[in-house]
């Protein structure tokens, strides 16, 4: 089993891009099985889109970006090759 450390960083930007993009196409979904009952129009859907789909969404976009930059030699790494496993 390959781990994410072994992962190259374009690879593991190609993951997180996809998961960026799948939760995109199906947080209504997700937000709507969350929501538990609260009126579709309720103010208090919203709490269900940010500590749902919003914060993935998020994450995964800096993650990308910043593994990107590192590709790409914009930001230097401080990982020593020795945590690599």
């Amino acid at each position: 089993m390959k781990t994410w450390a072994h992962t190259p960083r374009r690879r593991r930007c190609e993951v997180l891009d996809d998961i960026h993009a799948r939760t995109g196409r199906f947080s209504h979904e997700w937000v709507r099985a969350a929501h538990k009952g609260l009126d579709p129009d309720s103010p208090l859907v919203g709490a269900e889109w940010m500590s749902g789909p919003m914060t993935l969404l998020q994450a995964t976009a800096a993650l990308s970006a910043t593994l990107s930059a590192l590709e790409q030699g914009a930001v230097r790494s401080t990982a020593s090759n020795s945590l690599r496993g």
